[in-house]
């Protein structure tokens, strides 16, 4: 009998967080059904009067287990509600607390700080405990003596030192008890409470007797606490928030490191075979991308939480799903640590009409797959990426609102609900409004499916059965290339095959986005494709197209040498000569004999396609960029067809993809130009990433390949069908579902990446 998890991310109605777990396993592992409820966070005061009902509704009794991620009043403040007297109180009398310890003020102790926040929290963490020490024996604090309060000190070189157990008297006339270090908590499995709680008398929570119980279940591990990160050798490494700067003592710039609660946040990763969730709390970028363990310039980085969870940076040892940090804010969830934990999906906790406006537009940019200051972003644009065309230069990753924003800071109207690639829940719109609770669920056969996805899968297997097709060993980039398709996107697949390096793949992107629809001052603007295409309506033939072009500046010329030029006869020329005529315009205006070569061939293909001139000039500055950059003719036009499918066939299969792509690869006038085999490779590589390594575009897409390569169609045909068997998950390709309601009834979506 198998268990399921449930992970509920709550619409508590405002700002704040709290996520329920829920892990199970029912009737015939050799004993009764297990359950064990984990409830992470609890909002506001008042988002207890949601959570408790919540809980009730999906039949939970018990809660088992309560994290406090950090002292912020929306994460823990709702904690001290449900643990107040009434009725209600009876579901979490048995569970165990943790939290990040022992605050560095409580009202026990002389507190000098000014500022109303300050003195709210601190009367706050007061109450949190009465509420504790009035459960019953049933109910364990299992952090109560951690230290929270000094959480590091320095060597004279300012290397971070472990605190160790410390010894305090709190409160007049107090006995001294002996507190654990700030990374206590580091390592343990918080889901069956291995290790103890640290108190004296206190029994371990066991893993429930029998070998269906104790196989293949859930664990919940903390990796982050009080800004001490787990590390890979299983040490702890802290991670500083404060500066030395202006010659700070030691001890003043200690006691700035305890003040910041959101950088102390616990954080924890779900492992349930193959599926991995990460969640904590506010937590920020040092500690989730790392960062220097001593204030002085020069000192090295250290790791962070992205490293510990995906060392080797590849699909394999991916994080299916991600709970955003701090509410989708600036402080966390960065380019960098997105892109090594190469989530399927982001959840975001951010409540309606928020003052913070969460999620923040960088997080957006991220998650939709562009950097977090986008090319053509600037401050008057809120750092808005552009919008597409072209696409992004990595996957989007399909994110998860469990509340609208009020307005657009820009224009000040409408809702923002986040990115391009974005679902809000609990659309305000529904009579009565529905609550925006989202639920990813994963049962243990989606778990124990390689976690890498459809798009890995099918992109490799497509390049080992070309290769067979072909009588060739398989491919050694065959890992690599599916590795750049699920992370990077299929330009960075083709780079990969072809040997390119990846900053010139990442450059064709640029270009497309300095050709594109940008937005730099916040007023739309038509992109320099569309552009051209206006002015050559408007008559006057290539030399007004170049003096239309002029006015775009840097995002022409930084295309290339004689970009305007050859965009102009993209967008003139006749269609049977277009490649000629592309590649005569570009030299004479400066470009070298390569990139003319190549702009003209990825255009001529790409017209050839799609009819249309705006694509051709498209493919002409991505060429030509792609050349100054370090390209061959030869790979340029083939990386450039790749991307120009993604822009200009976007819902064709992937055979006419295939077909682009090789055109470009083996045009007869380039240079040096692929291997039938080499070509073959890039193409089925860059269409099936494409679509993301669906078995039935699998099948298509080495069929093409192999009957382009020289392969009889008859020879063919059984490698391919081959290739769509081994890219197939069975029953289905999912590893994981999320459902919610919207004005537009039930949704469940299911990731198969």
């Amino acid at each position: 009998m198998p268990w399921t998890v449930d992970i509920h991310h709550l619409d508590i109605g405002s700002i704040g967080d709290a996520t329920v777990i829920d892990v199970k396993y029912p009737a015939g592992g050799g004993g009764p059904p297990i359950r064990r409820t984990v409830l992470v966070d609890g909002g506001k005061a008042n988002a207890a009067a949601i959570v408790h009902p919540y809980l009730v509704s999906i039949g939970v009794n018990r809660v088992d287990i309560i994290i406090v991620t950090h002292f912020d009043q929306d994460h823990y403040y709702g904690i001290s509600a449900l643990l107040d007297t009434g009725p209600q109180r009876a579901m979490y009398e048995h569970a165990i607390l943790y939290d990040t310890g022992r605050l560095p003020t409580d009202r026990d102790t002389m507190w000098t700080g000014t500022g109303p926040k300050r003195r709210r929290v601190n009367r706050e963490f007061g109450n949190y405990r009465d509420r504790i020490a009035a459960m019953p024996a049933t109910f364990r604090h299992a952090t109560a003596r951690v230290n929270s309060f000094d959480i590091v000190r320095w060597d004279a070189g300012w290397l971070a030192q472990a605190r160790g157990v410390v010894n305090r008297a709190v409160g007049i006339g107090a006995v001294a008890v002996d507190y654990q270090e700030p990374s206590w908590l580091l390592g343990r499995d918080l889901m069956w409470g291995n290790g103890g709680d640290g108190l004296p008398g206190r029994l371990a929570w066991n893993v429930p007797a029998g070998p269906a119980y104790a196989l293949n279940r859930p664990v919940l591990r903390c990796i982050a606490a009080n800004k001490w990160v787990l590390q890979n050798n299983g040490a702890a490494g802290y991670r500083s928030t404060a500066r030395s700067t202006g010659g700070r003592p030691q001890s003043e710039v200690a006691e700035a490191e305890n003040e910041n609660e959101n950088a102390k946040s616990l954080g924890f990763v779900l492992e349930f075979n193959n599926f991995r969730y990460y969640i904590a709390g506010d937590l920020e970028e040092p500690q989730e991308d790392g960062c220097r363990d001593n204030n002085i310039l020069g000192g090295p980085i250290r790791d962070g939480v992205m490293h510990l969870l995906n060392f080797p940076d590849n699909m394999t040892n991916r994080v299916n799903a991600l709970k955003a940090s701090h509410h989708g804010s600036s402080t966390a969830s960065s380019r960098a640590f997105v892109t090594r934990l190469r989530p399927a999906a982001a959840f975001i906790s951010s409540g309606a009409g928020n003052m913070f406006l969460h999620p923040a537009q960088r997080t957006v940019n991220v998650l939709d797959g562009y950097p977090e200051q986008p090319i053509l972003g600037d401050q008057t644009a809120a750092l808005r990426h552009p919008p597409q065309p072209p696409p992004p230069p990595l996957p989007p990753i399909q994110h998860y609102l469990t509340g609208y924003q009020s307005y657009d800071p820009i224009s000040n109207t409408g809702e923002r609900l986040g990115g391009d690639a974005s679902q809000t829940a609990g659309a305000p719109g529904a009579t009565p409004p529905l609550p925006g609770h989202i639920v990813l669920t994963v049962t243990e056969e989606q778990s124990q499916r390689p976690r890498v996805g459809q798009t890995h899968r099918g992109t490799r297997t497509t390049l080992e059965h070309v290769a067979a097709g072909l009588g060739l060993p398989a491919p050694a980039t065959a890992v690599p290339a599916a590795d750049a398709a699920a992370t990077y996107g299929p330009i960075r697949a083709v780079a990969t095959v072809l040997g390119v390096a990846t900053a010139i793949a990442d450059g064709v992107h640029n270009a497309a986005a300095w050709m594109g629809d940008g937005e730099p001052n916040g007023v739309a603007e038509v992109g320099v494709a569309n552009a051209a295409v206006t002015a050559a309506g408007g008559g006057g033939g290539a030399g007004a197209v170049v003096t239309a072009l002029g006015g775009f500046g840097t995002r022409v010329t930084d295309l290339g040498p004689g970009a305007a030029a050859a965009i102009a006869a993209a967008v003139t020329a006749p269609a049977a000569n277009l490649a000629t005529t592309i590649s005569t315009a570009a030299t004479g205006a400066g470009a070298s004999a390569a990139a003319a070569t190549a702009a003209g061939a990825a255009a001529s293909v790409v017209f050839g396609e799609t009819n249309g001139r705006d694509d051709a000039a498209y493919a002409v500055g991505i060429a030509l960029r792609a050349v100054v950059d370090g390209a061959t003719a030869a790979q340029a036009a083939t990386i450039t067809a790749a991307i120009m499918m993604t822009i200009a066939i976007p819902d064709d299969p992937p055979d006419r993809g295939v077909r682009m792509i090789i055109a470009a690869a083996r045009h007869a006038t380039l240079p040096a130009p692929l291997t039938p085999a080499e070509a073959a490779q890039a193409a089925a590589v860059g269409a099936v990433a494409y679509h993301l390594g669906l078995p039935i575009n699998v099948e298509l897409g080495v069929q093409e390949a192999l009957v382009r390569a020289g392969v009889p169609a008859a020879t063919a045909a059984p490698h391919a069908a081959n290739a769509r068997v081994a890219a197939t998950l069975n029953p289905a390709n999912t590893l994981f579902t999320v459902s919610y309601d919207s004005v537009n009834g039930p949704q469940n979506i299911a990731h198969a990446e």
